[in-house]
């Protein structure tokens, strides 16, 4: 009993780290490139190391979500091996498609610069690459993160039927799970289909939601520090 809220103990300061590095690459990171001025491939060619540690914040986070994921699956598989290799399979899903995605960065900084590969290639080319690339590094994440979402899911339901940690937290990170899904889904398929305020209210709509996984950080840490 006391190796299973170790990996609870794991679980809850693992996900509390990926809560404070994860927002560096996710939003501050972005906001500072959008926010500065000059076209899109001048902003990436003047950031370049914020960028690189953007970079190495996204591999660094998913790197610690894989952890999250096999304390909890250890904790919670005695409550249903089923949901746990469900919670198991969708949680460490997003690692190859972050990892992978890094290319599109790389790409986009290598358009954006002077030299190297790109060298002697037409300027407004590098600038249209370097544009595209940053674009696709974008979606990318915004596919990583159905699965951010989806294993949020059976790690509810896991929760809920436990009966060692509160019910609440179970509930509330399926809201969180239904927040990343109904972002994704406005920013990649509903854009062609419906009005753009549409598409605008539901990512904040969404971005809210995602608030919902917050709590769990704490329900994971005071379930395994009450014992």
């Amino acid at each position: 009993m006391a190796g299973r809220y170790t990996d609870l103990k794991w679980a809850g300061w693992l996900y509390l780290a990926l809560a404070i590095i994860a927002p560096f690459s996710l939003s501050y990171v972005p906001s500072v490139i959008a926010e500065a001025g000059g076209t899109l491939a001048e902003k990436i060619a003047a950031h370049q190391q914020l960028l690189h540690l953007s970079m190495a914040s996204e591999m660094f986070y998913q790197i610690i979500e894989v952890y999250i994921v096999l304390a909890l699956f250890q904790y919670f598989h005695s409550a249903s091996s089923n949901l746990a290799r469900q919670m198991l399979v969708l949680g460490l899903l997003p690692l190859p498609i972050v990892f992978l995605n890094e290319l599109n960065l790389i790409g986009a900084i290598s358009f954006a610069t002077e030299g190297g590969v790109t060298a002697g290639l037409d300027t407004g080319f590098n600038e249209s690459m370097s544009a595209m690339l940053y674009d696709f590094h974008g979606i990318g994440i915004v596919i990583a993160s159905i699965f951010w979402g989806l294993w949020l899911i059976p790690l509810g339901r896991l929760v809920i039927i436990s009966d060692k940690i509160p019910k609440f937290f179970g509930y509330s990170v399926m809201v969180g799970a239904a927040g990343y899904i109904i972002s994704a889904v406005a920013t990649l398929i509903l854009p062609p289909l419906v009005a753009p305020v549409i598409t605008e209210n539901l990512k904040f709509a969404g971005s809210l939601l995602m608030l919902g996984e917050v709590p769990i950080i704490a329900g994971l840490l005071w379930t395994a520090y009450k014992q």
